[in-house]
Order: structure tokens, then sequence, then C-alpha cells
């Protein structure tokens, strides 16, 4: 019996206890509710913080507009860059008490970062001291591409520094501005129909869709602007020549001439100074064949003969059945030129065996079979019909009329 009581009296205080505890852990649990931070919120959901005001002083720069144009002069076609470009500074959550700085330091950035070619403005050589709002100068230099303005207070107790960006794009001349750059000759024409076939006339990407266009027009080989300049060769000599499309135009025009040089070059023969004259590949066999010959018979090793003079004729650079919409006739020396604007050579010498007397004589030039060079890959095989088929809009002006003189008018004596 005494130890059924001892039992009894334990269960009892067991029980007493529990209660207690589960009375203390709900107060617990209820301040912690009330309160509205802690364990319960982390639990039952996102902690709500009170926002902390912000007391620091900042510099905060803003531009007047989010893009920049650079626009054409519709008389002269002249590219003009653009003179509203205003900034402006505010320093904001000055201490109360302390002068505010009014005087900033401004330095301005405009590239174009085009791995091939890259620009840059050279308003980035200078620093500037005065008040906000500042009027970024850009004239003096056409470049367009990602402005950059960097402000800063003056070096004091307190340095602070801000920056904003836009864009500079640039509009496209009109084409009869563009028709307008190259002579009023033949060679005019070609390199417009050059142009054509490149980039459409198109110095600059035109807006589609939501893209805002006003970037240089590059083509997937590195080629730039309204005469296609390839970067990586060289083609590109100047950074006006990726933003002036009249710069474009006048290296376009300078590289077809040399083109042409090289074509007088390269068709001279084996003279000092001079590359040798490609030959067809059916031309150097025979040739090698009838040397063997020679040898057999004892007599003497022939040389590669001197190659004829690439033809002016009009009429003789045209294949038979090629279209020629604008009855350009080209001559051998225009379709050569071309093609090396393009890369490669268009035509090679061919050599046939006379074996009359064991010798080979010249054929004459024949189009190459690989249409672009040595390498197949270098080029566009079709590119001279390319440039036949586009039609740029260039017309020849008429040739002069010649001088009608006045017939002199017989008088006649009258008889008396």
């Amino acid at each position: 019996m005494a130890i059924n009581h001892w039992l009894g009296v334990r269960a009892c205080r067991s029980a007493v206890f529990g209660v207690c505890r589960l009375v203390r852990i709900s107060l617990v649990c209820a301040v912690i509710c009330s309160s509205g931070s802690g364990f319960a919120q982390g639990v039952y959901g996102p902690i709500q913080r009170q926002p902390v005001s912000t007391t620091q002083p900042d510099l905060r720069v803003t531009l007047s507009r989010p893009v920049y144009h650079i626009t054409i002069d519709p008389k002269s076609g002249a590219p003009q860059m653009p003179c509203d470009v205003t900034a402006n500074a505010e320093v904001v959550n000055w201490p109360a008490g302390i002068p505010k700085p009014t005087v900033f330091q401004w330095h301005v950035l405009l590239h174009w970062n085009y791995k091939p070619y890259p620009t840059a403005h050279r308003v980035e050589t200078q620093s500037f001291t005065q008040k906000s709002p500042f009027v970024v100068p850009l004239e003096g230099q056409v470049r367009g591409g990602t402005l950059t303005v960097v402000v800063s207070t003056p070096p004091g107790e307190r340095t602070l520094s801000g920056k904003a960006q836009a864009e500079v794009l640039a509009d496209n001349p009109s084409h009869s501005l563009v028709l307008r750059a190259f002579p009023p000759n033949r060679t005019g024409l070609i390199a417009s129909k050059i142009c054509m076939a490149e980039s459409g006339l198109h110095q600059f990407t035109e807006a589609k869709g939501l893209e805002s266009g006003g970037q240089p027009y590059v083509s997937p080989s590195k080629d730039i602007g309204l005469m296609q300049l390839n970067a990586p060769s060289g083609g590109i000599s100047s950074a006006d020549e990726v933003w002036d499309w009249r710069a474009n135009i006048r290296r376009g025009l300078a590289m077809l001439g040399e083109k042409r040089q090289i074509v007088l070059a390269s068709r001279g023969g084996n003279s000092p100074g001079r590359s040798p004259a490609p030959y067809t590949f059916e031309g150097c066999a025979n040739l090698a064949a009838v040397n063997m010959c020679r040898l057999l018979c004892g007599l003497d090793w022939l040389s590669l003969p001197p190659p004829p003079p690439i033809s002016d004729a009009p009429g003789s650079g045209i294949l038979a059945g090629e279209p020629d919409p604008d009855h350009l006739q080209l001559t051998q020396r225009e379709r050569e030129a071309i093609r090396r604007y393009n890369g490669g050579s268009e035509y090679a010498c061919d050599l046939c065996v006379d074996s009359t007397c064991l010798n080979v004589r010249v054929v004459g030039w024949q189009p190459d079979p690989t249409r672009g060079g040595i390498n197949p890959k270098r080029g566009d095989p079709n590119y001279v019909d390319h440039v036949l088929l586009a039609r740029s809009g260039f017309t020849l002006p008429k040739p002069p009329k010649a001088p009608v003189h006045p017939t002199k008018r017989r008088v006649r004596k009258s008889r008396r």
C-alpha cells in the first residue's frame, strides 16, 4: 500500500509539472508573436524590416536624351555631330550646414567598341571644370558609339563621383547624295555598282523591329560601310571611314584605282619589281610536257613565254551569255580590277602545245577557275556577276555636243 501511495504522488506531481511547462511555453510563444519578430516570423512568414533612410551623399548625373543622332546636311551631305548633348549633375543628401559643391570635373568618353576596328572621339583627351549643366563639345570630329559622361566633385573632404550613358547613332545619307560622290565617268559607274552590290548604298544599319539602327554597317567578313572596307586586312585606314560616309567612298575609290595599277604591274611580265603573271594549271602542264620531249630530243629548255597585254577593248571582259543591264561592255582590265576589289584574281594566261616544232604558244587570258584566288574559299566566285546585276541608279552624263559653227551667208551682189 505504501508503494502504491508513493507512485500515485509521483504521477500527480509529474502531471502538475507538465501542465506548468506547457503554460510557460505558451506564454513565451505569445510574447514572441506579439512582438512581430523572432522565431515565429522565421517560420510563419518573411521578416518585415522597417526601411532604413539613406543619408549618404550621392552625385546623380543625367543626360538630356538617351539617344543622339549624327545628322546629314541635305545639301552638302556633310555629317553633323549633335550639338544639344547636355549633362546635369546634382548632389543629394548633402549634410546641412556645409556648402554644397557647385563646380564639378567632367570627363567625356565616346567609344565604338568593335574589336576589329574600335573608334574613339578625341574629346576623351580633355577634362573640363565647370558648373552644371555641361554642354558636351562633340564638334570637330565625326564619331559615334556609346557616350559616357563621368563627373566628380573637386578633391576635398568628400569626393563624390557618378556617370551617365547614352548612344550616339548616325543617319544614312540619301541615295542621291551617295551617287553624287562618285566621279561622273566609267570608274564612277563601276564603283557605284560595287557599292550597291556590297552594301545597298548604306553606311549604317537601318531600324528593324526593336533594333534602332544607326550603327556602322558591318558584314560577317568584317567589312565596314558603303564600300565594305575590310578592317582585318587594312582596308580601313582611318576612323573617319567608319563614321563619315564620304571618307568611306573616297577610300573605296582609291582602292579600286590601286587594283587597276596592280593589274598593270602584274601583266607586264617578269621584269624587276613586278610580280609574275599567273598561268593556268593546264598551260603549265603543257609547257612541262613539251620540255620533257625537248629534253629527250636534245633541245633547249623552254621558259614561260611573256604574256600578252591585257585587253582594254570594250566588251573583252564580258563572257558569253553574261548579263550586262547597264551596257557597260567591260574591258578585261576593268573585270580584273572588280575581281581584285573582292580578293583574288580573275584571269590566268593559258598556253597550248604547238606539236609541229615542240613549242608552246600563248592562247590568251582565260577566267581563273577558282574565281577568287588560289584558295577556293576566298572571295565570292560570282562577285563580278553580282556587280554587273547591281543597279545603283548612277547615270553617265551625256557627252557634250560639238559646237555648231554658223555657216557664212553668201552675199549676192546686185547687178546694176
